[in-house]
């Protein structure tokens, strides 16, 4: 039986399921045609809100960024090739937030009253080859002290359905 995410019986069978992400950057990149981007976005703007931070910054030209969180100083420098996915600790207190062409994001479920550093890596490529500029765009603000989810005091678990449909 190859029926997966369903409790049969004592056994659970999870789901493992391949993600194919849309390449959002130029497909016909090739590892002879990339080069590492010289420019590296500017203007970078944190602004605290109700719900966590927007960041922003201004685009250049380059097929796109990746941005990483922290709440020390930034060190770390990506590695060239790996795509990186929301959510991933990279080192360890960094958490990718953002990877792809736009120029903003909003970032919730942060601590309140807490100071918060930010990385902005561009990138050229795409599929498997990508190369970083190393020296980031940087910059730190502090989130306000009302209105967060402070995720560390909460004590209950929570169920989540997912239905796949064809």
């Amino acid at each position: 039986d190859n029926t997966v995410g369903q409790n049969k019986g004592t056994e659970y069978v999870p789901i493992r399921q391949t993600i194919t992400l849309p390449n959002a950057f130029d497909s016909n990149h090739t590892p002879s045609s990339v080069s590492r981007p010289t420019l590296q976005a500017s203007n970078l703007s944190l602004t605290p809100e109700s719900r966590g931070m927007a960041v922003s910054w201004d685009e250049v030209a380059v097929d796109g960024y990746l941005v990483v969180r922290s709440t020390s100083p930034i060190t770390w420098t990506p590695s060239d090739s790996p795509r990186y996915l929301p959510l991933d600790m990279v080192d360890a207190d960094v958490q990718v937030v953002y990877y792809g062409p736009g120029t903003s994001i909003e970032d919730f479920g942060l601590a309140a009253n807490t100071q918060y550093y930010y990385a902005v890596f561009a990138f050229n490529g795409g599929n498997d080859s990508i190369l970083f500029n190393t020296s980031p765009l940087g910059g730190s603000a502090t989130t306000n002290t009302e209105n967060l989810i402070d995720f560390s005091t909460i004590s209950e678990t929570m169920d989540i359905e997912i239905d796949f449909l064809d």
